[in-house]
């Protein structure tokens, strides 16, 4: 597989030249993204849906005297980091910690 190489940079920005090739993966990279976004949208709203109906509650669903699905209860543990925040300042501090991340985002072609 052939790697990109870093061409020059400008300002603050580092340009590397890339094959075709990565361009199509990166085409498809953003396209994909854009499906999971969309999919998890739609499940969200759909869940939404299914719980204005039914309600939030363990239960047991059935048609026509069959299972069809099961809603069961599950408690996450989970840090409120606005209440760590608010009332231990000192150890939200202690605790917080800064993680680099690289997001891809699409250029847009300059005209």
């Amino acid at each position: 597989m052939a790697k990109a190489t870093k061409a020059t940079t400008t300002g603050s920005k580092v340009v590397t030249k890339v094959t075709r090739k990565f361009v199509a993966k990166l085409n498809k990279f953003v396209e994909e993204r854009s499906l999971y976004n969309l999919y998890k949208k739609l499940v969200e709203e759909a869940r939404t849906e299914i719980f204005a109906e039914i309600g939030e509650e363990a239960q047991v669903l059935t048609h026509n005297g069959v299972e069809v699905a099961i809603i069961v209860k599950v408690d996450k543990k989970r840090v409120n980091l606005t209440t760590l925040e608010k009332e231990w300042p000192e150890a939200y501090q202690a605790c917080l910690e800064v993680a680099p991340e690289y997001h891809i985002r699409k250029a847009t072609p300059k005209q």
